[in-house]
């Protein structure tokens, strides 16, 4: 596998691949790094956006699941026979 960034100084962007892969298919991307951080940040993987989740669980509720998480994980570490 090879992977390398680059900043293209024109629209043209040429490369040279290894000799064992001349004959097989590739498969090529190419995207701005910053497109995926901005993408990743507002959407879900589904496409929804978070913000409309702001608000929807009261703070006792999320004080509630928070206590449930932690006893949850205090669990994985005990001893199981």
């Amino acid at each position: 596998m090879v992977k390398t960034r680059l900043i293209p100084n024109s629209r043209t962007v040429s490369f040279e691949v290894p000799q064992s892969y001349v004959g097989k298919e590739l498969e090529i991307l190419a995207y701005s790094s910053s497109d995926l951080i901005e993408e990743n940040r507002n959407e879900e993987p589904n496409g929804k956006k978070l913000l409309k989740y702001i608000g929807n669980i009261s703070p006792e509720r999320a004080d509630e699941m928070q206590a449930y998480v932690k006893q949850a994980r205090s669990e994985w570490d005990r001893d199981i026979y």
